[in-house]
C-alpha cells in the first residue's frame, strides 16, 4: 500500500483461475454476482485477484479522500509508436530515458509508477516542484526544446487539451438503472405481475422509467454545457528549432502575446511582466501583475529552493487566465516556460473538481440508509414469519410464494427512488427558471432546509467571518475551500 497524495493504492494481481470462477459465478446466478459486486468494488478485486507489491501488480484497488473506491488496470508501455524512446522527470528539471513505463489513469490523470519512490505519481508533480535554479538558467533561453523532445514529451505528458467527454446514453442509462434501489423496484413490478396487481405496477413502471429518462437528460445536459464551458483553444508562437507550433508540452518556450491572449497552460514568466486577469479561477475582479522569473533569484539564496506554485504565484500565469497587457523594457519578446499542460494544470484541476464532485454524506442521508436497513431487517422477520404460516396451513405454493414476498414490498416502499428524483427534477427546473444551476442535483434536498444565506466572500478571503454576524439560532454549514474550488 502507498499513500499517493490523497490516494490509497493498494497493488492487485489477476489470476486465471479466479477470472474463471469469477464468470462461472456470474453466468450461474443470472447475473446477479456480478451486480453483487458491482456495488462493492472491494469484493470485485478480492473475488478475481490475490494482492501484491505495486511493483507487479497489475491491478489496483484505489481509495480517494473521500473513501470512495475503484479499480484501475496497470498498462505497460515499451516504446512510443514512432520509435522515440520514453523518457520520465527526474525532478531536477531534467530528464532520463526508461525502457518502459507502467501506468494508470484515474480522473483524468496520469499516474506513472516511479521505480526510485516506489510509487505512481503523477509525472507533471515533478515538473511542479523542480528547482528554482532551472528555471532562472533558462532566463536567457530564446531556442526552446527541439522536435525530437517534443515527440518524447508528449508521449509522457499526452495532449495539451482539457476536453470534457460526453458518456454514451447508453451507458448512462445503464449505470442510472442498476442501482440498488432500481433493482429492488424491479423484483417488486416482477411479483406485483405475477400477482395480477396490474394497475399499481404499471404507475410505477412508468414513473420510474420517467424519472430515469429526466435524469439521463440532466446529466447529459451539465456535460454539454460544461464541455462548451471549458473549451479554450488558441494559437501561440513556440520557440523551437523548426519555428511556430501550438502543441505544447511542458518545458516550452513560448511567446506571451501583448493582449486578449488566454493562457492554455500554466507557464512561468521567464522575461518582462504581464498584466492578467484571474476572475475565472478565483472570482478576482482587479487585474494581477505577473513578474519575471529573476524575482526567483530573492528567494534562492540557499540554491536548493523548489518552485511552489502558492509561494510563487506572482511569477505563474495560469491556464485559463486573460492575458492584457505585456511590457518588456528591453523591448525583447515577452517569454515564459511551460510548467503543465491539460489537466494538471490550474483550471484542468478546477475543471475535475466539478466533473468529480465530493459525495454528498450529511447525517440525514445515513439516516435514511439505516431506516431503510431497519424496514428491511422488520421485512425479513415478516417475510419468515408469513412463509411458515402459511406453509403450516397448507396454501398453494404460489399463493405461498407471492404472499411472503409481499409482505417485503410493503415495508420497504419500492417506489422510493422513484418518488425522489421527481421532486429532485422539479426542484432542479424551478430553480433554472431564477438562473440558478446545479451539477449536483443530489445536494438539492440539503439546500431544502436552508432558510438564512449570506454574501460572505470579504469574510472568506479574510477570515473574518465569525458565529456572532448570523442571525440567532442560525446554524454555519462548514465549507471546505481549496484555492481551485469555490
Amino acid at each position: 500500500m502507498v499513500c499517493e497524495g490523497h490516494l490509497d493504492i493498494y497493488g492487485y494481481s489477476l489470476t486465471l483461475p479466479r477470472t474463471i470462477l469469477f464468470y462461472i459465478f456470474s453466468f450461474c446466478t443470472l447475473g446477479i454476482f456480478r451486480l453483487i459486486i458491482h456495488w462493492k468494488e472491494e469484493w470485485y478485486i478480492k473475488v478475481r485477484a490475490t494482492k501484491c507489491n505495486l511493483d507487479q501488480a497489475n491491478i489496483l484497488f484505489i481509495v480517494d479522500e473521500n473513501r470512495t473506491t475503484t479499480h484501475r488496470l496497470v498498462k505497460d508501455v515499451t516504446m512510443g509508436s514512432d520509435g522515440n524512446p520514453l523518457i520520465l522527470p527526474n525532478g531536477l528539471g531534467s530528464y532520463r530515458e526508461v525502457s518502459h513505463i507502467r501506468y494508470f489513469t484515474f480522473r483524468k490523470m496520469l499516474y506513472a509508477w516511479f521505480e526510485k519512490e516506489a510509487k505512481f505519481i503523477p509525472p507533471s508533480d515533478f515538473d511542479s516542484s523542480v528547482p528554482v535554479k532551472t528555471l532562472i538558467d533558462r532566463i536567457d533561453d530564446k531556442h526552446g526544446i527541439t522536435t525530437a523532445q517534443v515527440l518524447q514529451r508528449r508521449l509522457t505528458y499526452g495532449r495539451n487539451l482539457i476536453e470534457v467527454q460526453l458518456k454514451p446514453i447508453v451507458v448512462l442509462l445503464f449505470k442510472e438503472a442498476i442501482s440498488p434501489f432500481y433493482i429492488f423496484q424491479l423484483f417488486s413490478v416482477c411479483l406485483w405481475y405475477w400477482d395480477e396487481y396490474i394497475y399499481y405496477a404499471s404507475i410505477i413502471v412508468i414513473i420510474s422509467v420517467g424519472s430515469i429518462t429526466l435524469d439521463v437528460y440532466q446529466t447529459r445536459k451539465q456535460e454539454k454545457k460544461l464541455r462548451s464551458m471549458v473549451h479554450s483553444s488558441g494559437e501561440i508562437t513556440v520557440l523551437r528549432d523548426k519555428g511556430e507550433c501550438t502543441i505544447l508540452v511542458p518545458g516550452d518556450v513560448i511567446v506571451i502575446p501583448e493582449h486578449g491572449f488566454v493562457m492554455q497552460c500554466d507557464a512561468i514568466l521567464l522575461t518582462g511582466t504581464v498584466i492578467v486577469n484571474e476572475s475565472m479561477l478565483t472570482g478576482e475582479s482587479v487585474p494581477v501583475t505577473k513578474v519575471n522569473a529573476s524575482g526567483l533569484d530573492d528567494d534562492n539564496k540557499t540554491g536548493n529552493v523548489k518552485l511552489d506554485f502558492d509561494r510563487h504565484a506572482k511569477h505563474v500565469l495560469f491556464c485559463g487566465t486573460q492575458v492584457l497587457q505585456t511590457r518588456n523594457y528591453g523591448r525583447g519578446l515577452v517569454r515564459a516556460i511551460v510548467i503543465r499542460t491539460a489537466f494538471s494544470t490550474t483550471k484542468g484541476q478546477l475543471v475535475r473538481s466539478i466533473m468529480y464532485p465530493k459525495p454528498i454524506d450529511f447525517e440525514f442521508n445515513r439516516d435514511l440508509l439505516k431506516f431503510v436497513g431497519f424496514l428491511s431487517i422488520m421485512a425479513s422477520f415478516g417475510f419468515a414469519y408469513t412463509l411458515g404460516m402459511m406453509f403450516h396451513y397448507g396454501a398453494a405454493w404460489k399463493k405461498l410464494v407471492i404472499r411472503s414476498l409481499d409482505i417485503i414490498t410493503c415495508v420497504v416502499p419500492p417506489a422510493l427512488p422513484a418518488a425522489m428524483s421527481v421532486g429532485i427534477i422539479n426542484a432542479n427546473g424551478r430553480l433554472r427558471k431564477k438562473d440558478i444551476y446545479c451539477i449536483s442535483p443530489s445536494t438539492i434536498n440539503t439546500c431544502g432546509a436552508v432558510n438564512v444565506t449570506r454574501d460572505c466572500s470579504f469574510g472568506l478571503d479574510t477570515g473574518e467571518m465569525r458565529h456572532e454576524d448570523f442571525p440567532e439560532g442560525a446554524r454555519v454549514i462548514k465549507l471546505q475551500l481549496s484555492a481551485h474550488r469555490f
